[in-house]
């Protein structure tokens, strides 16, 4: 008994319900850092309790003492200060024992030094508190910047959408059920049509980005898009994907209307130049029965201009197609020597010994839109 007390590190301790006498061992006694009497009086004990513990601890003795014999008193409470200056807490747990003549005349048990204990579950319940007080600071962020967010389990092939992401995928209505429903269908679309994309993103181990409309049944458009990465297990095998899901219909609809005002204005620009080209080329016929040479150069330069005019209105355009990818391309064969002839053309008056060609091709060809080509290396000859 004394060997298995010594190895769980627990003392005993005896109270005297007669003449109110303590009797406990070596190992409970210096746990209140009291002084080495075996036996002493129960008023003196208590003036080694914490203060603020004091009333729990009688409270729970004499509920041990007057109540059931059968009922254990547990409590844990702390002592004063030690030697150290640090608090100790110990765990008590007694009962009540009868003499003879079935009367209560002992009240014993075991008391053991829990401080460590009491430590470590402090620190983990402050490191959960911080961990609490960190994902409900996130959530909250998440909540302000109308974001959610999204979960793929690869193992189990399974994505989980966090709570906020299913408002995202809700429209307002008087209808709710009918609201619900459309944000269920909506969600089943966008699931269905993103795991493939995340699947790729995983196994290419890249970030994944992907673009989402919902459509209302009266016409309102949501647009999402959903950024994450895959991150890897103790395996070094890509098994859960995270990622946000964000709200862009603000920038969709002002990058929408920027297209429209880009689109408009450069059809009213290219109406009023093709009057003019008009113009100047019915004049350009009528002078070339005359001999007028002032007016001949100034009619080469304004038709020069109007060229060059035209010419930024079709990029014009060209800019907007590229934005909507509504561009077309007219594809054919041409050679790699051709190409880079155009460029040179195009380029030399501009770049001049900005750029260096050092070309040995073959006949090898490729299949493009010249056009294109011709715009994108204008393009490059205006950059600094």
């Amino acid at each position: 008994m004394e060997i298995a007390l010594h190895v769980s590190d627990l003392g005993r301790w005896s109270l005297d319900l007669r003449n109110g006498l303590v009797s406990w061992d070596d190992r409970t006694r210096s746990f209140f850092d009291f002084p080495e009497q075996e036996v002493v009086h129960y008023k003196q004990v208590l003036h080694y309790i914490e203060r603020e513990d004091l009333k729990r601890v009688l409270r729970a003795v004499k509920m041990g003492i007057y109540s059931d014999v059968n009922r254990l008193c547990d409590i844990r409470y702390r002592t004063s200060v030690d030697v150290a200056g640090d608090v100790r807490w110990l765990h008590m747990v007694g009962k009540v024992y009868l003499d003879n003549g079935g009367q209560t005349s002992f009240f014993s048990g075991v008391v053991q030094n829990i401080t460590q204990t009491v430590v470590q579950q402090k620190k983990m319940d402050a490191y959960h508190a911080e961990i609490a007080r960190k994902k409900r600071k996130l959530q909250l962020i998440v909540e302000c910047a109308q974001m959610g967010t999204l979960i793929y389990d690869a193992q189990m092939s399974q994505i989980h959408l966090g709570e906020n992401s299913h408002m995202l995928f809700s429209f307002d209505s008087d209808d709710m059920s009918r609201a619900n429903d459309l944000a269920k269908l909506n969600i089943k679309h966008f699931l269905e049509s993103c795991k493939p994309e995340i699947i790729k993103a995983m196994e290419e181990n890249t970030a994944c980005e992907y673009i989402y409309q919902c459509i209302a049944p009266d016409g309102r458009s949501r647009w999402l898009r959903l950024n994450g990465r895959g991150v890897e297990n103790e395996h070094s095998e890509m098994s859960i994907f995270y990622g946000l899901i964000i709200d862009i219909t603000k920038q969709k609809l002002d990058e929408q209307q920027k297209l429209d005002f880009l689109n408009v204005s450069g059809h009213e620009l290219k109406t009023p130049l093709t009057s003019l080209v008009g113009f100047l080329k019915i004049l350009e016929l009528k002078l070339q029965q005359q001999n007028i040479p002032d007016f001949k150069v100034i009619l080469k330069k304004a038709l020069e201009q109007s060229d060059r005019l035209k010419m930024l209105i079709g990029n014009f355009l060209e800019l907007v197609k590229l934005e909507t990818e509504n561009m077309e391309l007219n594809l054919r064969q041409v050679t790699v020597m051709d190409l880079v002839s155009n460029f040179r053309s195009i380029t030399a008056n501009m770049v001049r010994d900005k750029i260096s060609f050092d070309v040995n091709v073959g006949n090898e060809s490729i299949c493009c839109d010249c056009k294109k080509i011709e715009w994108s290396s204008w393009k490059l000859s205006e950059m600094p």
